[in-house]
């Protein structure tokens, strides 16, 4: 008989023609459980919104907390954030990524020595951790409270401003 042949390029085409996308359908099935769990999911605007109104809720938390000390308190969280990230990426986290991520076993010597490396950055980031939560602890005078008492404030009409000294216009009487 006559058979006709089917080249792997028809084949290929007729198979993306028939199958369905693979994320539709996971989309159906996250959409579909959520009904069955009698969640409505919120739309995205809401989403959106709601995640942007908690960044700027933390951001203006954050920077209320920094101004309302007398100026320490931001090199003191500026200290704690070294003491943390900097120690961390510097001294242990390259040796703790070693250990768990070498393609060969490690030898007793070059483990003990990466142990110790650890231990000492350990104790280092702990150490600097303490220092900066105590000082950052006596630089306020708690959350809130106090006034920001900025030793320099941009004010061109002011004689203290180092502007009104650099050949700006300013009206007579002022």
């Amino acid at each position: 008989g006559a058979e006709e042949e089917i080249s792997s390029r028809e084949i290929s085409s007729r198979a993306a023609r028939s199958a369905p996308l693979p994320v539709a359908r996971e989309e159906e099935d996250a959409a579909a459980a959520a009904a069955r769990r009698g969640w409505p999911r919120p739309p995205p605007w809401l989403l959106r919104l709601l995640v942007r109104s908690l960044f700027l809720g933390s951001q203006v938390f954050v920077a209320q907390l920094l101004l309302s000390g007398e100026g320490d308190r931001l090199i003191a969280v500026q200290s704690l954030i070294g003491a943390i990230g900097m120690t961390a990426f510097t001294y242990f986290l390259p040796y703790v990524l070693l250990i768990a991520l070498a393609p060969v076993p490690l030898g007793a010597g070059r483990l003990a020595w990466m142990t110790l490396n650890i231990a000492a950055g350990l104790i280092v980031m702990f150490a600097g951790l303490a220092s900066s939560v105590e000082e950052l602890y006596s630089s306020s005078s708690g959350f809130f409270d106090g006034e920001c008492r900025l030793e320099y404030t941009y004010s061109p009409e002011s004689p203290d401003d180092p502007c009104f000294l650099s050949g700006l216009p300013h009206e007579a009487g002022r």
